[in-house]
């Protein structure tokens, strides 16, 4: 396991996590969560990835706070690798404002399936509740309810219409809880 950068502890850490192919209305939720994390004095993980995960990473640097990425391989490598980015400079991005890469692998070992899963196992671990801001319906977002359910976090999803919200719906079906609004966070933020 290897950790670049800031893992200073936080008030509130807060796992923002979602499609890969989002949306451009789910990007857009995904970076205002963020900053609202960040604005109370939060910090905002997830696991690195272009979509909801970029989002939410870019989010929480645009308002001036501190976000952790967590990533499926280890050092030196990055998920996804520079020629993947949506946002080629994400990562220099996070360190350069005072946030951190995690990769909890051995060193050198590149991504796999089952690492990716893994990732998400440690996304949860590290957070106090888990947002799903949009899931198909096989997804890592459904992993990564998984593994809240397991370690008893709180998992809320931002509800969506047509099959790229197919596993939100599913969760939403089995408990979690439905975000009706911005308010909620603001609430679960500041009267905690």
């Amino acid at each position: 396991m290897s950790v670049e950068g800031n893992f200073m502890p936080a008030e509130r850490v807060v796992a923002i996590v979602g499609a890969r192919a989002a949306g451009r209305t789910s990007i857009d939720i995904a970076q205002r969560f963020a900053a609202m994390v960040v604005r109370a004095g939060g910090v905002v993980v997830s696991g690195g990835a272009n979509g909801v995960d970029g989002a939410a990473h870019l989010g929480a640097i645009k308002a001036g706070g501190r976000t952790w990425a967590v990533l499926g391989c280890g050092a030196p490598h990055f998920t996804p690798a520079e020629s993947d980015l949506d946002d080629k400079e994400r990562f220099t991005r996070i360190l350069a404002n005072d946030g951190c890469i995690i990769r909890p692998f051995p060193e050198n070992m590149v991504a796999t399936r089952p690492s990716f899963l893994s990732r998400n196992r440690v996304t949860v671990a590290l957070a106090e509740l888990v947002i799903i801001v949009q899931a198909g319906m096989k997804s890592g977002s459904i992993n990564t309810a998984t593994h809240a359910r397991r370690m008893r976090r709180p998992v809320w999803v931002v509800p969506g219409y047509g099959d790229d919200f197919a596993g939100s719906r599913r969760l939403l079906a089995r408990g979690a809880h439905e975000m009706r609004s911005d308010n909620e966070l603001v609430d679960w933020l500041y009267g905690k």
